[in-house]
């Protein structure tokens, strides 16, 4: 539970540090400044979340019947939305190194891409 309870913090703090950085850019899209500051941010982040993509990897990892068990928990009632998306991807992991890498080609691919909006 403890560690449920800090995935929320750093999600929370990061969701924060992304958004002010986007409105910064956002307010004005010609600031090297800005863009360069959001880059170093966004890397910063991807790093953080192929951190913490191990612990959704290790949960998709636990026997269904634990896992099943995890998810029915009463103290864990708060995070069901989080276990119930470890679950619908449990069927479709990849190996570690191929989810990292992938996290990192969104960095790249599908972010970058939004900018050009």
């Amino acid at each position: 539970m403890t560690v449920l309870k800090q995935l929320e913090s750093i999600a929370a703090q990061s969701g924060c540090l992304y958004s002010y950085l986007s409105l910064v850019f956002s307010a004005d899209t010609r600031s090297t400044e800005a863009k360069q500051f959001l880059d170093k941010a966004m890397e910063a982040l991807t790093e953080v979340e192929n951190q913490l993509l191990l612990f959704d990897l290790e949960l998709q990892g636990i026997e269904a019947t634990k896992f099943s068990e995890l998810r029915t928990a009463p103290e864990l009632k708060n995070y069901q939305h989080y276990l119930d998306r470890i679950a619908q991807f449990r069927p479709h992991t990849l190996p570690k190194a191929v989810e990292q890498t992938h996290n990192q080609d969104s960095l790249t691919g599908r972010q970058a891409f939004s900018y050009l909006n």
